[in-house]
């Protein structure tokens, strides 16, 4: 009986409402583009997105490789690869 119980209390309490209190939403984020223009992150709210630091104007750029075949792999799955300077 005390099994059960205990049981019991773990499965309920996942179903406890949290509440968290966020001051920004990632969506509402924005960086400089490599060109000065602007990217905006609610363009691409529907779709699972990974923002990158690219570092693009340092020479090393040997990720592009695998971000372009993380993205091929599961474009098909709205994924989005964002790759900041």
């Amino acid at each position: 009986m005390k099994k059960i119980l205990i049981i019991a209390i773990i499965m309920f309490s996942f179903l406890s409402k949290a509440n968290a209190i966020y001051k920004q939403l990632a969506n509402e984020f924005s960086f400089k583009s490599i060109d000065g223009g602007e990217i905006n992150l609610q363009n691409y709210k529907d779709n699972v997105l990974i923002v990158v630091n690219v570092a693009s104007r340092c020479g090393f750029t040997n990720q592009y490789e695998d971000l372009q075949n993380l993205w091929t792999k599961y474009k098909d799955k709205n994924l989005i690869i964002v790759g900041v300077p």
